[in-house]
Parts: C-alpha cells; structure tokens; sequence
C-alpha cells in the first residue's frame, strides 16, 4: 500500500468530529501524488460529498481549466482543508474554527506525503487558515510574498480567487478573474527556486 492508499485509509471515516456525521463521504484529495502543487480549497461542495473527490462539479471543472493554463508540465494534486461536507438544517454552511482544526492533522499529513513546492489558496477562507495549518509551535512560517520558510519542501505560497465565485460573478468580469487566477499561477510556479 502507498503512503497515500494508507491515508485514505486511516481518514477515511473523517477527523473523529461530531461535523463529520452529516457526510456522505470524506473527501480526501485528487491528482498526481506527490505533485509540485497543491491547491486547498475550503472544504466539500454537494457533489463532492457524494463522490468523494474536491473539486467535483463546475467549479472543479474551471479550475481544472485554470490550473491546465497556468500550470503547463507541472504535477498537480487538490485538497481542502476540510474533509467532510459542513452542513447546517438550511444546507451546506462555511466550515467554522473548530472544523478547519480538527481536520489540520489530516490535511499536514497529506502535505508531507503531496510533498508540494507550491502551495495554492483556493478561495478566501483557505487563504485565512492555510498559514496557520502547522501551527504556532512549528517552525513552519506562510511569509508575505509568497515565501515559505522552514517546510522541507515548500517554497512558495499564493492564493487565487474560488472558481465557485468566479462562476457567479457577472459575465463580464468572469474572464478577467479566470485571467488573474491563471497569471498568479504561471508567476508563482515560475519564482520557485
């Protein structure tokens, strides 16, 4: 079994969290592991919850756009930094505190087995709790800029704008936010030492 086969084997009931209950299926990552970049998203849609695979749905399918234009010849993986769907009585709900921490041991060990050089933020609420994954007792330091010091294989962090935003934005400013998103991706991947 490869180190990733017994990762999902050991998350694949979740954290232990009473927000793991409500989920159909723990969503745990996708794409080539190990892979020069990791993207993280916030945490599993509707449709990912039911297959189990991030970025499952339109919103995965934009990114994978993105990410074909913006990282050519690159290995590339996809997580979040939640596994399970949060839910609430009205629907799905934006993972709170006490969710994104129980999930960080999950998500730091899928690091060290993706062993990523870049590190990419999908959305606002990764690009809030990412740096702060390792911990403040790590030596691990998510730097402005972009640099990462103290990992032993990342280098760099970015974040780009969540495809489900871009999705619903007006017609008119979808392709200048897809642009961004690609540009931020080929200038983080081209500063990597």
């Amino acid at each position: 079994m490869t180190p990733f086969q017994q990762h999902c084997e050991r998350w694949k009931s979740g954290c232990g969290s009473c927000h793991c209950e409500g989920a159909t299926k723990v969503v745990i990552a996708r794409g080539q592991i190990p892979a020069d970049v990791l993207l993280v998203g916030e945490a599993p849609g509707v449709s990912e919850d039911v297959r189990g695979i991030p970025f499952d749905g339109p919103a995965g399918l934009l990114l994978d756009q993105i990410v074909a234009r913006g990282l050519e010849n690159v290995r590339v993986a996809f997580t979040n930094m939640v596994g399970c769907l949060p839910r609430n009585e009205t629907g799905k709900v934006e993972p709170d505190r006490d969710q994104i921490r129980s999930c960080q041991p999950r998500l730091k060990e899928l690091i060290e087995i993706v062993k990523p050089r870049l590190v990419v933020a999908v959305g606002g609420l990764a690009e809030k709790h990412l740096p702060t994954t390792f911990g403040k007792s790590s030596r691990v330091e998510f730097q402005a800029g972009g640099v990462v010091t103290g990992h032993a294989t990342i280098r760099r962090w970015c974040s780009i704008v969540h495809p489900a935003y871009i999705l619903r934005a007006v017609p008119a400013q979808r392709s200048l936010l897809v642009q961004r998103s690609v540009v931020t991706l080929a200038n983080a991947v081209g500063e990597l030492p």
